[in-house]
């Protein structure tokens, strides 16, 4: 979804965020509970100071982390992150902020960046400023190029000038931020389909590798597959090209609309800590909070209505699953997802022995409990040897 994501953090306009989160109280210490998603409110985009306030406490609930994604090329997001990143923290959640240079590989600048290429520097500097910007902010995370290997697929020129930009943003961030965690994310599919370990190698200095994966849309014609059908190493891929790194599922999610309808997005949600048991990622974010009626196949360029098709996705059906990605419907009202993912998140502990692995397919609450009890304890292991590095 980033590769076409539709302009949340900007038509949640300056003056509404200002209303709705200009009174709440005095920051906390955010949770450290996995699960998260992208604060997308209710009625959107006419959404009401009301409709922000209500999306931020409902995100809130699940004590994870909040998302932002900028269409860097297309606006200018700042004022909103000024405002939105502050409020995700007072809310105790964790801030991930990530930019996306190029939807779906495809270069579609919209505003005045100085030039309509990465090769152009000035649009590189006016990159970095935005970076440095976002880093003054000090968000928890920052996914300097979202699904980044749809560049390199689509425009291995721009994607090979881009990579030199976030060589240097990344120093700049940590500069300003150090304890900011930086890094880009892949599309899934597309890394295994194109065999990618290295490309994320190539890119330098990192904290996490981030992912994308939405296994119902079909990426390379692949059959959909029934959530409780995925095989439980679905993912091992991941582990198997960077076994020691953290590990962030910058977006993941499943559609209502569809064959299998509500029921179908909530069992895959129940399936999360399942197919996460052997990723065990830091951070997991669900990308739609609320339905919305945005994309159709009308307003994609002819660029990515190509690379739709190389990808071998048909772009009705494409549109249609986007839109219905979201936990709640677009009026407000919860869908079976909504609450799977509170009974997700309510099976999480926060503190426990470590778990041996285990072979079978527990049910998805035990799981939740295996998945969170493991991930901590590899952070802990981090942590410990970051420490003894240091001494």
């Amino acid at each position: 979804m980033t590769a076409l994501m539709i302009r949340i953090t900007n038509c949640l306009s300056f003056n509404v965020l200002r209303l709705a989160v200009g009174c709440l109280a005095v920051p906390v210490l955010a949770s450290d509970r996995p699960f998260g998603t992208m604060v997308v409110p209710a009625n959107f985009p006419q959404s009401s100071p009301g409709d922000v306030e209500t999306a931020l406490l409902q995100a809130a609930k699940l004590e994870g982390n909040g998302s932002l994604i900028w269409d860097w090329a297309a606006e200018d997001a700042t004022q909103t992150l000024d405002q939105l990143v502050p409020a995700l923290r007072r809310h105790k959640l964790k801030s991930f902020v990530q930019l996306n240079p190029s939807p779906f590989g495809d270069l579609n600048f919209q505003r005045d960046v100085g030039g309509t290429s990465y090769t152009s520097p000035a649009v590189r500097q006016k990159y970095l400023d935005d970076v440095n910007h976002i880093a003054s902010l000090r968000p928890d995370y920052l996914n300097i190029a979202a699904e980044l290997n749809l560049l390199a697929v689509q425009n291995p020129i721009e994607y090979q000038a881009f990579k030199s930009i976030y060589q240097t943003a990344y120093q700049n961030v940590k500069a300003i931020s150090p304890e900011t965690q930086v890094g880009v994310s892949f599309h899934f599919d597309v890394f295994n389909h194109e065999q990618q370990a290295s490309l994320m190698n190539d890119l330098g200095a990192r904290d996490y590798v981030g992912f994308t994966s939405y296994p119902a849309l079909g990426f390379y014609e692949q059959p959909r597959v029934a959530p409780d059908q995925m095989p439980t190493d679905y993912y091992q891929s991941i582990r198997d090209a960077f076994p020691d790194d953290p590990v962030l599922m910058s977006e993941i999610g499943w559609p209502s609309a569809g064959a299998g309808g509500e029921a179908e997005q909530a069992d895959f949600v129940s399936h999360i800590p399942r197919l996460m048991s052997g990723v065990q990622p830091e951070m997991i974010t669900w990308p739609l909070l609320h339905d919305v009626q945005l994309y159709s196949p009308t307003g994609f360029t002819a660029e990515q209505l190509l690379a739709i098709e190389n990808f071998g996705l048909d772009v009705n059906e494409l549109s249609l699953q986007w839109n219905s990605i979201g936990l709640r419907h677009q009026n407000g009202d919860a869908k079976l997802a909504w609450n799977r993912v509170l009974e997700m998140v309510d099976s999480f502990t926060t503190s426990g022995p470590a778990v041996s692995p285990y072979s079978g397919i527990p049910e998805p609450a035990a799981m939740g409990i295996l998945f969170l009890a493991s991930t901590l304890t590899l952070r802990t292991r981090r942590r410990a040897a970051g420490s003894s590095s240091a001494s």
